[in-house]
């Protein structure tokens, strides 16, 4: 890592789970590939906690997190502000338990490492969460409009005695609409964010 930090002049460094012999629970290549899609495509490995980092260069990020997800706002705002990072393979597997001493247990939490990666993507790319649920409510009203269209102009029912589907149908197209709209102003913010953290770290 060291050697990657200097003689590559990178700004981070992660021990990532691609040599062989790796392996990775089936939860975190979910929540790895979550975070790949909305933070960084070009980095394999977000939640391995392995680094180098230049001292000066991290120290001097304007970071908000206080518990672990700081090592993925520090991926984050690196990748935003345009640093450096480059990557080493790293086989990490478990070791069968010594002769008369029981297996450690592990300490990873499936269902609260699923919700924090979660909230740090939806934080990240809101149409990626947001985005893909507004999507499906929209589908389905469209789908019951289309329904209704059918019964009316096709085959000549009367669907005033239909309020619930009617209802509905109105109901899943506007919350669909107002989805989106929360997706946009979302990325509205997110932009100005990456902005003033760029002219912060001009100003320094």
């Amino acid at each position: 890592m060291v050697g990657k930090l200097l003689d590559e002049r990178a700004d981070v460094c992660i021990g990532s789970r691609m040599g062989p012999g790796t392996e990775m629970p089936p939860v975190r290549r979910l929540g790895n590939w979550i975070l790949k899609m909305t933070i960084s495509p070009n980095i394999s490995t977000f939640t391995g906690m392995t680094r180098g980092y230049k001292g000066d260069f991290v120290r001097s990020l304007p970071l908000e997190e206080d518990g672990k997800e700081i090592h993925l706002e520090i991926i984050s705002k690196t990748n935003i502000l345009g640093y450096q990072i480059t990557e080493i393979p790293a086989t990490l597997k478990w070791t069968s338990a010594r002769k008369g001493k029981p297996r450690r247990k592990s300490k990873f939490k499936a269902w609260k490492i699923i919700r924090s990666h979660l909230l740090f993507a939806s934080n990240e790319a809101p149409i990626f969460l947001f985005g893909s649920f507004g999507s499906i409510i929209l589908l389905t009203g469209v789908i019951l409009g289309l329904y209704l269209f059918y019964l009316y102009f096709i085959k000549g029912e009367i669907i005033g005695d239909k309020i619930i589907l009617i209802m509905s149908t109105i109901f899943f197209i506007l919350s669909g609409f107002s989805i989106f709209l929360f997706c946009f102003l979302s990325y509205q913010i997110k932009d100005l964010r990456k902005e003033i953290l760029k002219m912060q770290r001009k100003n320094l």
